[in-house]
């Protein structure tokens, strides 16, 4: 790429090498995100390697063998989940981490600023500036947004993958309201700091954001070493559609049977077998112990 082209983006060039993990067999869409964004990182001047998976755990794997001598960067093209994946199998000899969002929700690229555009995401591979974060953990996995027991991992569990890809969100949507009229609704029994309580629901948050752009712990930072605890206190179909309601309409933080608790630790014991949720996919089941990793994560976001 020339220098005349290159000033097309304003840009100086970088010499950047990015590896870049992706599915191939992620819908159109999701390839023609993916194409616009290496074009211009190519155009940027960056040396781009591109590395496809072929099953389920093939993002942990390569992000274990990502190593900074090598490239300056390890893009993860994919949603919250191939994140999620590639997260917990980062090494200390690992680049920084950056996420070329093409999932349902992109949660954590709401989080960072990034947004979903072809440039930012791009410019911040470019120019961005790599962030200490601390990730969450379900018992020894590591999760980066959130982690959820109750309502939303009973979703998470049970929802059409094949519907998924047709419909993105709707798919959650649907599966929601299917649980909310079907399903029972058991207490859960929670240690939080060594302070007991009960709750039909919780998330267990490490960022500020859930299922997208959707507020549910204003005080939370990924940099903070802390976890935010979301108790929905109360049971039943009612009271999980008044959930869904206010927090669509920002309003969660308003009811009275809504809290939001900081913590280190917590253990969530009940009902034994129950799943648990992380970034959007199942993680575990009940009892799990929740906390926050001993070591940083190099995240790139937005300069």
């Amino acid at each position: 790429m020339d220098r005349q082209g290159d000033a097309r983006y304003g840009r100086a060039m970088t010499g950047k090498r990015i590896l870049v993990v992706h599915n191939p067999t992620a819908g159109q869409a999701s390839h023609r995100r993916l194409e616009a964004v290496v074009a211009r990182l190519r155009a940027g001047g960056a040396e781009v390697d591109l590395r496809a998976t072929s099953r389920r755990g093939d993002a942990e794997r390569f992000a274990g063998e990502a190593d900074a001598g090598v490239h300056d960067v390890l893009a993860v093209a994919g949603g919250d989940g191939t994140v999620n994946e590639a997260v917990n199998g980062l090494t200390p000899a690992a680049p920084p981490l950056a996420i070329l969002p093409t999932g349902t929700a992109n949660v954590l690229a709401w989080e960072i600023g990034l947004g979903t555009t072809v440039a930012r995401v791009a410019d911040t591979m470019l120019h961005g500036r790599a962030q200490a974060v601390r990730a969450g953990r379900v018992d020894e996995r590591r999760f980066l947004a959130m982690a959820g027991v109750g309502f939303d991992a009973r979703v998470v569990a049970g929802v059409d993958l094949a519907l998924k890809r047709h419909l993105g969100k709707a798919a959650y949507l649907w599966q929601g309201l299917k649980e909310a009229w079907s399903g029972d609704f058991p207490m859960h029994e929670l240690e939080i700091d060594g302070r007991r309580e009960r709750a039909a629901a919780a998330i267990i948050a490490n960022g500020r954001l859930y299922a997208g752009r959707y507020l549910v712990a204003p005080g939370a930072r990924l940099d903070d070493g802390r976890l935010h605890v979301c108790l929905f206190r109360t049971p039943g179909r009612l009271a999980a559609l008044r959930y869904g309601l206010s927090m669509g309409l920002g309003r969660l933080n308003r009811l009275a049977d809504y809290e939001v608790i900081p913590a280190e630790r917590v253990v969530v014991s009940t009902p034994t077998g129950g799943p648990v949720q992380g970034d959007g996919d199942i993680m575990a089941a009940l009892p799990a112990r929740f906390d926050v990793d001993d070591v940083a994560i190099s995240l790139m976001v937005p300069g």
